[in-house]
């Protein structure tokens, strides 16, 4: 059988090989494959029988043999249209806590709130005895105070009647009971200079008050303690000082200036 025109293009790829070859072009994926079947006589090398994708079929003298045909790749199609958006995937696990801020301003103040109620009265202070002395000028203490002695107190003002804050004499007094005493005096003085209190003939120096210059009082307020019983409290002029004081009589009118000492037991 003469080959058909059909198949001159696909002869010029066979290679006829002695007993008998199948050939075959390799094709890709992309490119249409077409399958060719046919008889070969050996001794004349020529073929019959020529079938496309299908098997032909062949006398006991004749070799079957088969080869493919690819042809060019074809033009790249339309790309399709935007599938469905899926479902939306499950949560994903909580991420680590992130770092703390930086802290921000301070706000506004606040507006004052309104006053509380008044509290309870607490109780009252208690005193355990109490007694004042005190000088009247002129008349008392007509001579100047000189430094290391006491400025006289020898009239009795009020007192609780205990017993336990007592005189000695006019500069002396005497504190019966061990316990802790507020000790208030107050002196009118001339010149420039100091007074304090001493306990059992000891100087406190915490007690001392002066003035530099001026006119005012020397007053004093000063809590003392005592270790012993019957100690003696006096108000001196400190011993050391130049000067001795000038109890002023008539300051600042007609009438006595009185000069006082007050003291109380507060335990």
């Amino acid at each position: 059988m003469r080959i058909g025109s059909r198949l001159i293009t696909v002869m010029s790829a066979i290679a006829l090989v002695s007993g008998g070859v199948a050939v075959a072009n390799a094709s890709t994926p992309s490119a249409r494959t077409v399958r060719y079947s046919a008889c070969l006589n050996v001794k004349s090398k020529t073929l019959s029988q020529v079938s496309i994708n299908k098997t032909s079929k062949c006398a006991a003298h004749f070799k079957l043999i088969s080869w493919n045909a690819q042809g060019p790749t074809g033009a790249t199609g339309l790309q399709g249209a935007t599938g469905a958006t899926g479902p939306q995937g499950a949560t994903g696990a909580t991420g680590p806590q992130g770092a703390t801020g930086a802290t921000g301003p301070q706000g506004a103040s606040g507006a004052t709130g309104s006053t509380g109620p008044q509290g309870v009265p607490g109780p009252a202070g208690t005193v355990l005895g109490f007694a004042e002395f005190y000088a009247l000028m002129p008349g008392d203490n007509s001579a100047t105070v000189a430094p290391g002695t006491a400025v006289s107190f020898p009239q009795s003002g009020p007192n609780d009647g205990s017993g336990t804050i007592v005189r000695t004499g006019p500069s002396t007094f005497k504190l019966v009971t061990v316990g802790t005493y507020e000790v208030t005096f107050q002196v009118s003085v001339v010149e420039a200079g100091q007074l304090g209190l001493v306990l059992n003939n000891t100087l406190l120096p915490y007690s001392i008050v002066g003035r530099a210059t001026g006119t005012s009082q020397l007053v004093g307020e000063t809590l003392v303690t005592t270790t012993a019983a019957n100690s003696t409290l006096e108000v001196q002029n400190p011993a050391g000082n130049a000067t001795a004081l000038t109890i002023t009589p008539l300051a600042g009118g007609t009438q006595p200036v009185g000069a006082s000492l007050v003291i109380k037991r507060l335990q």
